[in-house]
């Protein structure tokens, strides 16, 4: 007897091509896939792979193209393998497709495929029979067997397809004597497994590298939500046309019975002008018979007045006259027509970083005012910044007295603007907070207009951030404008690159972050629960929060306040069932964020890379202590600091939760020592500015 789900795929595999090519318009885990196995077969050495599982050939169709590799099929479907005919020769289904049911042997000897492989398949596998259909699989692997098959952790629905289940590979291969390995993710809800079926087959061992892996699995997770919000805002147009497509059909019927009215209005209209015409010809009538009268009337009066002088006549009555009809009046009907009225609604321009060339005015009259008045005060030295990046503007303003914020990228017309008005109020000193094009833009026009203006560079990024290609573009220009001499001199906030700089010829100083503010004391938060807050611009794999989410949810009865870790970072804390307070998926305004952070009795800030992170010390000047990781020169020369703030392990949250409930209890303490601390460090950092504009 064969199984409901079995049977199911068995006669859906003819629409199932169609299904895939629309979910391909939608959901980036299929392009994916797809990326992941041509890097695999591509790098592995192997001649020839068969694919458990076929359907109608989706990835044989591409993989095949891949030089000196023979792609073999097997499926249960006889529907499925039907499709092939889309994009297959009939030649070439014959020699390399098998059909077969399931749990049939596979017509195949041992050892007969370098790389045997499944993609979203053994999820419709049922549990009695996964073993064996593995045990098949091994058997004619000659290398390896390769899954792309659910994470471990995903929830399937058991009754998709008449039947659905996320086994434990793991487990089942080790049954068989096999080692499972489950690499990197790179995509949300399915994992890489691989299986060496011969260890001694070195050459064609091949494992993806965890970087490419990891790049696919944040180009899923930024674009899918993306992809989702978009096919969520289509199918509310989709509900918005029909409920205007209905607003137009009772509109339309609206208008046709108007229509009636209106020619019944006419109609009654030309029946009143009919009766209104009548009328005034009844009246010309009535006037024609009063005038008669009248002059009868006049006759009467003559012939009264001989016999009054005959005084034939001793009684005379008096004749009234009569009531004539003075005038007749009629309805004029005034069809008013409703006239539309244009409602003009101004939508305040949200500033955004990467700004078109061709959006800004070449003239920034509130820049040039501001030039001006510095200009009168004989100041020489200005550092501008992007306004978007929160940390560096923030580091910027408390280093330099004069700051500017100019958008990241600049035309070159509009970066020869802001030359000629930087130049022309006297600014002798240019710093770059930051490396971004436009500003570097902006120093070729400065150099270009006065090769005798120094221009300054000060570095807020590391090493890390080497991998990412527009952190490695900017650092490579900017040095070899060092090289050439436009650049003076390199300012590092990560301790310890000033030497590599200073070790290839180019000025560098280590110039540390700082914040001017001292607190009075540690904040009083009217609060029986701790309040916990983790604060960020934005989720990278520099900054993720779910460690420290984690933590929160180990210590007792604490509450979450959140901002800038996006929604995955809400929904893991809703799974782990941690308590909110105050929750926001993006980043908020400095302004807000103090008063935030005010409110909160800790503040969290493990990241994996850092150069200075302004927000600790931002934190600890509002009278919040505030957790980090070993990854800047924080508090190194404090051993007391040191030991309440900076975790060691900050991917293990049992270990940060230690930190958290210490930290609450000496949050007084901490509190004071900062005072002292800051004071000498605040002390040194000035003086390290000072050095770096200096000679």
């Amino acid at each position: 007897m064969i199984l409901p789900n079995y049977l199911w795929w068995q006669q859906q595999g003819y629409d199932w091509i169609k299904e895939i090519d629309n979910r391909k318009k939608f959901q980036l885990i299929y392009h994916l896939q797809e990326l992941v196995l041509i890097d695999y077969f591509q790098n592995l050495r192997c001649r020839q792979i068969l694919e458990f599982g076929c359907g109608f050939g989706r990835h044989l169709k591409y993989l095949r193209e891949i030089p000196d590799l023979k792609v073999f099929g097997y499926d249960q479907s006889e529907s499925m393998l039907a499709s092939m005919a889309n994009w297959a020769e009939p030649e070439w289904v014959n020699e390399y497709i098998k059909i077969g049911n399931q749990g049939d042997a596979l017509p195949y000897p041992d050892n007969y495929f370098d790389v045997v492989f499944t993609t979203s398949v053994l999820i419709h596998i049922a549990p009695q029979d996964i073993k064996a259909v593995i045990k098949e699989l091994v058997r004619v692997a000659k290398n390896q067997v390769i899954h792309l098959e659910p994470a471990p952790d995903y929830e399937v629905v058991l009754s998709a397809h008449n039947g659905s289940w996320n086994h434990n590979l793991v487990e089942i291969y080790e049954s068989i004597g096999c080692q499972c390995e489950i690499l990197n993710p790179a995509f949300k809800i399915q994992r890489l497994y691989k299986v060496l079926v011969n260890s001694n087959q070195i050459d064609s061992r091949y494992t993806p590298s965890n970087l490419f892996l990891n790049k696919l699995f944040d180009l899923e997770n930024n674009i899918q939500i993306t992809l989702d919000n978009l096919l969520q805002e289509r199918d509310d147009l989709a509900q918005r046309h029909q409920i205007l497509s209905q607003e137009r059909d009772d509109l339309a019927q609206r208008h046709q019975i108007l229509s009636q009215e209106r020619d019944d209005l006419a109609q009654r209209h030309q029946i009143l002008s009919q009766e209104r015409d009548d009328l005034a010809q009844r009246h010309q009538i009535l006037s024609q018979e009063r005038d008669d009268l009248a002059q009868q009337r006049d006759s009467f009066k003559i012939t009264l007045n001989e016999i009054l002088d005959s005084r034939t006549w001793n009684t005379i009555q008096v004749i009234k006259n009569n009531s004539y009809l003075k005038s007749l009046g009629h309805t004029t009907l005034n069809i008013i027509q409703a006239l539309s009225i244009n409602i003009k609604s101004k939508l305040k321009a949200v500033e955004s970083n990467f700004i078109n060339k061709s959006d800004i005015a070449i003239y920034d009259e509130e820049m040039e005012l501001w030039l001006q008045s510095i200009k009168q005060e004989n100041q020489k030295i200005l550092a501008v910044y992007v306004p978007t990046w929160l940390g560096i503007n923030s580091a910027t303003q408390n280093m330099f007295e004069n700051c500017y914020a100019l958008p990241e990228f600049l035309s070159k017309e509009q970066a020869d603007y802001y030359a000629k008005i930087i130049l022309s109020n006297g600014i002798k000193h240019l710093i770059i907070a930051g490396v971004s094009p436009g500003h570097l833009e902006l120093v070729n026009s400065v150099k270009e207009l006065n090769p005798d203006i120094r221009c300054d560079i000060t570095w807020h990024g590391s090493y890390l951030q080497n991998c990412e290609d527009y952190a490695w573009s900017m650092m490579n220009q900017s040095v070899q404008l060092g090289k050439r001499g436009i650049i003076y001199k390199f300012g590092f906030a990560k301790k310890g690159m000033e030497k590599t700089f200073h070790s290839m010829g180019l000025r560098s100083e280590f110039l540390p972050n700082f914040v001017n503010r001292i607190p009075e004391s540690a904040n009083a938060i009217n609060s029986e629960n701790p309040q916990l807050g983790i604060w960020l611009s934005g989720i990278s794999y520099r900054k993720l929060p779910y460690a420290m989410i984690a933590s929160v949810h180990l210590v007792s009865n604490a509450v979450l306040n959140i901002a800038g870790a996006g929604d995955r970072a809400k929904e893991w804390a809703d799974t782990l069932g941690v308590e909110f307070n105050y929750y926001n998926p993006n980043p908020i305004p400095r302004e807000e964020l103090h008063q935030r952070i005010k409110n909160t009795h800790l503040s969290l800030y493990l990241t994996s890379s850092e150069c200075a992170p302004m927000l600790p010390i931002e934190s600890l000047s509002l009278g919040v202590p505030c957790l980090i990781a070993p990854v800047s020169h924080w508090f190194e020369d404090d051993e007391y600091l040191h030991s309440r703030l900076v975790v060691p392990y900050p991917e293990r949250p049992e270990i940060i939760a230690q930190y958290i409930q210490q930290a609450l209890l000496e949050r007084e303490e901490i509190i004071e020592r900062y005072k002292i601390y800051i004071i000498r460090y605040n002390h040194w950092a000035t003086q390290q500015v000072k050095r770096f504009i200096g000679d």
